[in-house]
C-alpha cells in the first residue's frame, strides 16, 4: 500500500499535480515508518523535501532532507548520499549560509570523486564556485577561488560532453570577468555560453545568458544591443511559462524572471531620459502593465477562480489535457537532465515539448476567437499608453502606476492628455518606508502583552506624532518623488 501511494505520488508529480503528489507522499510516509522500510522512507522524505525546495520553502525542505540523510548513510547508498549532500549544500546557498554550504558541497565533491561520478562531481564543483562567487566577500581571494572551481567544473563538463552545464559555467565565468573589469574575456565566454545553450536546446539557460548579454551591453552604453538581448530573453521566458508544471510553480517561475522585466523597464527609462521625445517612456509603461496582467493571471490560477462560464467546454478540456501533457513531458525531461542522458534523448524530448506547445498555442488562439471574455482573463493583453488614456481615464481621473526595481523605481502619472514619469528610490527603501507607515497606521490595533492603559495611550500618541512627521507634511510634498529629467 505504501509503495502504491508513493508511485501514485510520483505519477501525480510528473503530471504537474503537485498538491495531489504531496498528499500521497504524506500518506505513504507513516506507512513506511510503521513497517521500518528505511530506504523507502528516506526516498519519500527526499521527494517531499524536493517538493518544498522547488517552491522556495527552504527551511521545510532542509528539515526533511536532514531526516533523510542519516537513513541513506545507514543503508550505505553512497550515490544517493552524494545527491542529498548536494541538495543540502544548495539549500544553504539559498539561505546565504556560506560555511554550511561549503561543508555539504565539499562532502558531496569528495564522495563523487571516490565514486568516480563525473556528473555529480561537476555539479559540486560548479556550486562551490557559486558559493565563492555570490556568497563570497568580493575580495580577490574569494574571486580567485570561484574562478578555480568554475574552471575545474568546466573541464569535467567538457569531458562528459554536457553542453547545458558548460553553458551555465561559462556564463558564470563571464559575469566574474565582467565584474573584474575584463570585458573582452566576459564577452568571449558569454558568446560561447550562448552557442552551447542553443546547441543543447536549453531555452531557460539561453534566456539567462541573453539577460547577461543585455547587462554587459548596458554597461558598455550600447543601449540598442542591450534592448535587443533583453527582449529576446523575455520572449523565451514568456513561452517557457506554459511549460511550468503547476500554478504554484508558474507563480514561482514568474517571480524568478521578474528581474528581467525590471531590467527592461529600467533600460527603457534610461533611453527615455536620453531621448524624451521618443516613445520609450510609454513602452516602459506598457511593460509594467504586462507585469501586472501576469500577476493577475497568477492570482486567478492560485485561487482556482471559476472563469469558464460561457466557454466552449471542448476547447477548455483540450487546453487542460495539453497542459497536463506539457507538464508530464517537462517533468520527464527534467528528470533526464538530472541523470545520465544522451544529446539525442534531450533533442527528442525538446521536440516533443515544442510540438505540444504549438498545439497548446493553437487551442488558445481558438479560445480567443470563440470566447473573448475567457481569453481576456487567461491570456491578458496589456493596454498601451494611448489605450489607457482613451479607454480608461476621463477628465477627472489620473492613473498612478508604479514599478519597483533593485537600483531605482519608477512612477508614471497618466491623464487623458499627458504622461509624466518620476524616478523613485530602490525597492528596499520604499518597502522599508511602506512598512513603517503601515505599522504607524495599525498601531491602534496592536495588542502588546502586559501593556497598561497609560502605556498604550503614550504609544498611540507617539505613533500619531511619528505618522505626521513621516507622511502628513504641512507642505503636502513628499521627498520620494524626483521628476525624470526632460
Amino acid at each position: 500500500m505504501a509503495q502504491a501511494l508513493a508511485n501514485m505520488a510520483y505519477l501525480y508529480d510528473s503530471m504537474g499535480e503537485k498538491q495531489q503528489a504531496l498528499t500521497r507522499y504524506n500518506q505513504a510516509l507513516p506507512l513506511f515508518e510503521e513497517i521500518g522500510d528505511r530506504r523507502w522512507k528516506a526516498t519519500t522524505l527526499s521527494n517531499i523535501g524536493g517538493f518544498y525546495l522547488s517552491l522556495g520553502d527552504y527551511n521545510k525542505s532542509l528539515h526533511l532532507l536532514l531526516q533523510a540523510l542519516p537513513l541513506i548513510q545507514e543503508i550505505g547508498d553512497r550515490r544517493i548520499e552524494a545527491l542529498l549532500l548536494q541538495n543540502l549544500g544548495n539549500i544553504y546557498i539559498y539561505l546565504s549560509n556560506k560555511p554550511l554550504a561549503l561543508d555539504y558541497l565539499n562532502q558531496a565533491q569528495a564522495l563523487s570523486r571516490a565514486l568516480k561520478d563525473r556528473c555529480a562531481g561537476f555539479f559540486a564543483l560548479h556550486n562551490l564556485g557559486y558559493v565563492y562567487d555570490y556568497l563570497g566577500s568580493g575580495q580577490a581571494e574569494d574571486r580567485q577561488k570561484a574562478f578555480d572551481y568554475y574552471n575545474e567544473a568546466l573541464k569535467l563538463e567538457r569531458a562528459a560532453g554536457d553542453k547545458r552545464w558548460q553553458a551555465q559555467t561559462l556564463f558564470n565565468l563571464s559575469q566574474l570577468y565582467y565584474h573584474a573589469g575584463d570585458t573582452l574575456k566576459a564577452l568571449n565566454d558569454i558568446t560561447e555560453a550562448l552557442r552551447l545553450s542553443r546547441a543543447a536546446g536549453e531555452r531557460g539557460v539561453e534566456a539567462t545568458i541573453l539577460h547577461g548579454f543585455a547587462f554587459i551591453e548596458r554597461g558598455r552604453k550600447n543601449f540598442t544591443a542591450a534592448r535587443k538581448y533583453i527582449e529576446s530573453a523575455l520572449a523565451i521566458t514568456d513561452s517557457l511559462r506554459l511549460k511550468v508544471a503547476s500554478p504554484e510553480w508558474r507563480s514561482s517561475y514568474f517571480a524568478s524572471v521578474s528581474e528581467f522585466y525590471a531590467f527592461y523597464i529600467d533600460l527603457l527609462m534610461q533611453l527615455h531620459q536620453m531621448h524624451p521625445a521618443e516613445s520609450y517612456g510609454a513602452t516602459a509603461l506598457r511593460v509594467s502593465e504586462q507585469v501586472h496582467a501576469r500577476s493577475l493571471l497568477e492570482i486567478l490560477d492560485e485561487t482556482s477562480a471559476d472563469i469558464c462560464h460561457g466557454v466552449d467546454s471542448v476547447l477548455v478540456k483540450r487546453e487542460q489535457r495539453l497542459q497536463h501533457q506539457i507538464n508530464s513531458k517537462g517533468a520527464s525531461r527534467q528528470r533526464m537532465l538530472n541523470s545520465f542522458h544522451t544529446e539525442a534523448q534531450i533533442i527528442a524530448a525538446n521536440q516533443e515539448l515544442e510540438t505540444l506547445l504549438t498545439q497548446f498555442q493553437e487551442v488558445q488562439s481558438q479560445i480567443r476567437a470563440s470566447s473573448p471574455r475567457y481569453a481576456a482573463l487567461t491570456q491578458p493583453q496589456p493596454l498601451g499608453a494611448k489605450e489607457i488614456q482613451t479607454q480608461v481615464l476621463d477628465d477627472e481621473t489620473m492613473l498612478l502606476e508604479y514599478s519597483l526595481g533593485e537600483e531605482r523605481s519608477f512612477l508614471w502619472a497618466v491623464t487623458p492628455t499627458t504622461i509624466n514619469s518620476f524616478v523613485l528610490p530602490k525597492r528596499t527603501e520604499i518597502d522599508s518606508l511602506a512598512r513603517r507607515v503601515y505599522n504607524l497606521l495599525t498601531a491602534r490595533n496592536q495588542g502588546l502583552t502586559n501593556e497598561t492603559g497609560k502605556q498604550k495611550e503614550t504609544r498611540l500618541e507617539r505613533a500619531s506624532g511619528a505618522w505626521f512627521l513621516a507622511v502628513a507634511r504641512p507642505t503636502g510634498s513628499c521627498n520620494l518623488f524626483r521628476p525624470a529629467p526632460a
